[in-house]
């Protein structure tokens, strides 16, 4: 009698931590047919209050892989890997606008990306996107502008690498599954 009694206990807690955690109507025990429904909102598209730099990368010898820094001890253990490869000016610019940030509702996400020296580019904003696969993408808004279309100058095709460096909510942050570069004319 006594397994019965704590076996119910469970089955009623259990429903009751469904009930607060997912939102979810529980179906009644009389009626089993009854199936518990919940309404699903999806946004499609959501523009994230962020703020960014793009940086020209200095030290060709070194490259920088996407980069997530999430707390005050990961910022600073940066700042030394930075010391260390002789990059002075992207360590100079992460100090002065990154060091006063509040670890913990914003983390830095650094994205590389190959752009033209010859263009300006400036960062518009971060949009979160879902794709056909159905990831949330963290869609980093460029502009772009330079006159490239001067008749009889010719511009090599150098690429160099830049950095794009976004100060992201952590709430947002941990729900991306990866970040992709778009560009506006």
């Amino acid at each position: 009698m006594r397994n019965n009694v704590r076996k119910k206990m469970r089955l009623i807690c259990l429903l009751f931590a469904m009930v607060l955690l997912a939102g979810v109507p529980a179906a009644a025990k009389d009626r089993k047919n009854q199936k518990a429904a919940a309404e699903n909102v999806v946004k499609k598209e959501m523009v994230c209050k962020t703020n960014g730099t793009i940086y020209q990368w200095k030290n060709d010898s070194w490259r920088i892989k996407k980069k997530t820094i999430r707390t005050k001890k990961e910022f600073k253990k940066f700042q030394t890997v930075l010391k260390k490869k002789q990059e002075k000016g992207l360590r100079k610019m992460l100090k002065k606008q990154y060091a006063g940030t509040n670890f913990r509702k914003k983390s830095i996400v650094l994205v590389p990306q190959l752009l033209s020296p010859y263009m300006n580019y400036k960062y518009k904003a971060m949009v979160t996107k879902f794709d056909a696969k159905g990831k949330l993408v963290g869609e980093i808004q460029i502009e772009r502008s330079g006159n490239m279309d001067k008749p009889g100058v010719s511009y090599p095709a150098i690429v160099k690498t830049y950095v794009v460096v976004v100060r992201v909510p952590k709430a947002q942050e941990a729900m991306i599954d990866y970040y992709q570069i778009a560009f506006q004319d």
